[in-house]
């Protein structure tokens, strides 16, 4: 194994022959191939390859640059919270055309940006990016509702033997006691879902009725323009990493990371092309972009991609 090839190879650095000689030795044999897996992985998420000492510069250099690129997005992310901050206070006491009634305090993110709130109850509530929720100014343990407007949370609801919690949107309400479970409201979507983690919660409409009573591993879903629900069994163990700090992937294939990768970043991924079921994925997603993912899984796995906004497309080569 070529230490220093891979690492020329993985910074962009590498010559077309080189490039060519490196194709050639995954394509030798499939330990081979897993071997360059390995390595490469250890490059794009930890910045460590056993036998770097070939390499030492490039891995310096390399290292320098993400350590510096996380620290630059760590600036950004706190100078947007507290951006987010000082725009919840404004709106609060104010109405506009985001839907916020006077004495409501508004949290908004954009895209590509998460937020955690803190509640007077100690509930805690993170949002998705391009989401947008409302809560009284007021709240307090006797006075728990809250309005997810747009977008996508995450709520973990601290128990109380006093008041509900209410989450409302447009058309439904999700009324709990202590629990945690997802709300997703987008504008772009037909229907608005709800996923339950622990816990139980009930679903009404707008008039009280109820409509389901949940139980852990269960969706929700309400069809916006014929009215229509469901409620049904499915496999959450990805519903909300979003709110994570960090996406660890082990051990899995190229669908099941298209997945992971669909909740973490608010998208939707078609694969066009052929796979090995065989191939599997170890990787930690952090601070990553979307294009910057795609881009570093690229040069594991041959592929073009297209980003058009929510929708991303994989061409695998053949």
């Amino acid at each position: 194994m070529d230490f220093e090839l891979i690492a020329k190879y993985l910074s962009g650095e590498a010559t077309t022959e080189e490039e060519t000689r490196l194709t050639a030795f995954r394509q030798a044999s499939a330990q081979n191939e897993a071997e360059f897996r390995e390595m490469a992985s250890l490059w794009m998420y930890s910045g460590e390859i056993p036998g770097k000492e070939d390499a030492g510069k490039l891995y310096t250099r390399h290292r320098r640059l993400i350590l510096l690129k996380r620290h630059s997005l760590r600036i950004l992310r706190y100078a947007a919270i507290l951006a987010l901050i000082t725009g919840a206070w404004w709106a609060g006491g104010h109405s506009g055309s985001s839907g916020v009634a006077p004495g409501e305090i508004l949290v908004k993110t954009r895209p590509g940006q998460h937020s955690e709130i803190i509640l007077p109850d100690s509930s805690h509530v993170w949002l998705n990016a391009s989401s947008t929720l409302a809560y009284p100014s007021d709240f307090s343990n006797d006075k728990r509702n809250v309005r997810l407007i747009e977008g996508e949370a995450l709520f973990q609801v601290s128990k109380s033997d006093k008041e509900h919690f209410i989450v409302s949107t447009a058309d439904i309400d999700v009324k709990v006691f202590g629990t945690r479970f997802t709300v997703s409201n987008r504008p772009d979507e037909r229907e608005t879902g709800i996923a339950l983690l622990e816990g139980s919660v009930e679903v009404l409409d707008k008039s009280g009725r109820r409509l389901a009573e949940m139980r852990p591993g269960e969706r929700f879903s309400h069809d916006r323009l014929n009215g229509e629900n469901k409620l049904t069994a499915d496999d959450l163990s990805a519903c909300g990493i979003w709110h994570l700090n960090e996406m660890k992937i082990r051990n899995r294939t190229l669908p099941e990371v298209i997945s992971l990768m669909e909740e973490w970043y608010g998208v939707n991924i078609s694969l066009e092309g052929k796979y090995s079921t065989g191939e599997l994925y170890w990787m930690t997603v952090k601070t990553e972009s979307l294009k910057e993912m795609l881009g570093l899984m690229a040069r594991i796995t041959p592929m073009e991609y297209e980003i058009e906004g929510k929708n991303v497309t994989l061409h695998l080569k053949q």
